[in-house]
């Protein structure tokens, strides 16, 4: 993303709340019983900082990770107040070699944008780095999607995203395939799997 479309899209997407897939595994998490387990989450290609900015409201410390400069910070002068919560990190999907074992991964509509010759590598990451009983939240773009001819970006059948969740209960999966609209290109036909999926135990390597 140019400087130019990035300033578009933090823009109009600065004050958005916080995504449905995100909204959604916070509730799972509100709805077990109280255990002593730290909230840590994971949140990749944080972009305006919207889940970023919940997940701190809610007591959870965050390492927001993102490849844009002004991205991180952006997310670190909104996030002042909580800022012994937050961690961040200028990074391309493509470089990141690990991740913290965290409670929570947040990727919303960011994972798409990863290069499919290193998506796997990065998803074996992301993975391995939920401990059990914790979840993973996010959207992936489908290979219907109108930006499929992209070959930066991944896109990926039914069959493929939920064989990615082998050890992982999935709690909620929504196929959307439709006309809409997008932050900064105008509408374009959408075809996405949104996931929140529970981690049900340590995947062996």
């Amino acid at each position: 993303m140019n400087d130019l479309s990035w300033k578009t899209y933090c823009h109009r997407t600065s004050d958005i709340p916080p995504r449905p897939t995100l909204v959604k595994a916070l509730s799972f998490f509100n709805n077990e019983p109280s255990q002593d387990v730290e909230k840590i989450a994971v949140d990749l290609g944080c972009g305006a900082g919207g889940d970023c900015l919940s997940l701190l409201a809610a007591g959870w410390s965050v390492l927001a990770i993102d490849k844009e400069p002004e991205a991180i910070r952006a997310v670190e002068a909104k996030a002042s107040p909580h800022a012994n919560q937050l961690k961040t990190r200028v990074s391309l999907f493509e470089e990141i070699q690990s991740l913290p074992t965290s409670l929570l991964v947040n990727a919303s509509l960011s994972l798409p944008f990863c290069r499919p010759e290193v998506f796997h590598d990065l998803w074996h990451i992301v993975a391995g780095s939920i401990q059990a009983g914790g979840r993973f939240a996010g959207t992936l773009f489908g290979d219907r999607d109108e930006w499929s001819s992209n070959t930066a970006m991944t896109f990926l059948s039914m069959d493929q995203v939920r064989g990615m969740f082998s050890g992982f209960e999935m709690e909620y999966f929504h196929e959307r395939d439709e006309m809409g609209p997008t932050a900064t290109a105008g509408d374009k036909h959408w075809h996405s799997y949104s996931v929140v999926a529970k981690k049900i135990h340590v995947i062996q390597k």
